[in-house]
């Protein structure tokens, strides 16, 4: 009988923690008439995503490392996306801040080379992540309310590859996952009665060997149940499984980066 992978564990365990904040949530909004009113939101959006890196492997059939630079402008990735879903949301009772994304990003891209034993790649990349952050006030004025936030974020990689050399085809299959603990804090700032801009900084540790995020943006509150808000994103994700010439070797050194607009229903 097959015992539990690690894998499982950790997928078992994100959702067990996103459970168990979920209900939290619901809890909490029950409380209302204790105290404090929850209120919510739930958003989408676009994101020109800009990538800037280092990918690598381990190719098990001919027991090399390969190791490539990632260097695809927002255009780029477009031009190889296959899917690209996202949402978010919040709950908050004026003082406390619980918030979440979730997202998938499905990558496809092949080229065919001449005059080397290395004639054809061909590669399909998935992506998925969810993270829930839980924020708490340290310093609330007119001009300035910022907050301290901790929670964790959960990334999935999934990896298949074809490659056809001296004639052969050499398949590759890979699937990497991890979970980071995060601690950041955010400033926002009323521009206007109905403007703010908002500042976020995030660093991620635990699974990754470091992940690193800063956003900063504009919000328009141009109506009591909607907002929205035009933001520029930069993540630095480190990481990397096993050594160098093992062959569960996996390597994301790559720098996510790019300019999103948001939409955002609040109830």
């Amino acid at each position: 009988m097959g015992g539990v992978t690690g894998k499982t564990y950790i997928k078992v365990t994100v959702f067990l923690l996103a459970l168990i904040c979920l209900t939290a949530m619901g809890s909490q909004s029950a409380a209302r008439a204790e105290g404090s009113q929850w209120k919510f939101g739930l958003g989408t959006g676009l994101f020109g995503l800009n990538l800037d890196g280092t990918q690598g492997l381990h190719l098990i059939r001919i027991n090399t490392p390969v190791e490539f630079d990632i260097d695809m402008s927002a255009s780029d990735v477009r031009d190889v996306i296959d899917t690209a879903l996202g949402f978010g949301g919040y709950a908050t009772n004026g003082t406390w801040l619980i918030d979440y994304s979730i997202q998938y990003l499905k990558l496809e891209d092949g080229e065919s080379y001449s005059g080397g034993p290395l004639t054809r790649f061909d590669l399909e990349f998935e992506s998925s992540g969810l993270e829930i952050m839980v924020g708490y006030p340290v310093l609330t004025c007119p001009n300035m309310l910022v907050m301290v936030h901790g929670g964790i974020r959960y990334t999935s990689h999934e990896m298949t590859s074809s490659l056809v050399y001296n004639g052969t085809t050499y398949p590759r299959n890979l699937d990497q996952d991890w979970v980071d603990g995060l601690i950041g804090i955010s400033a926002k700032i009323p521009v206007s009665p109905t403007v703010t801009w908002d500042t976020r900084l995030n660093a991620g540790y635990g699974g990754s060997d470091g992940t690193y995020q800063a956003s900063t943006g504009l919000t328009w509150r141009f109506h009591k149940h909607w907002s929205t808000n035009i933001f520029g994103k930069y993540t630095a994700v480190e990481f990397e499984n096993g050594t160098r010439g093992g062959t569960d070797w996996y390597l994301y050194d790559v720098d996510e980066y790019g300019l999103g607009l948001g939409i955002l229903f609040h109830f």
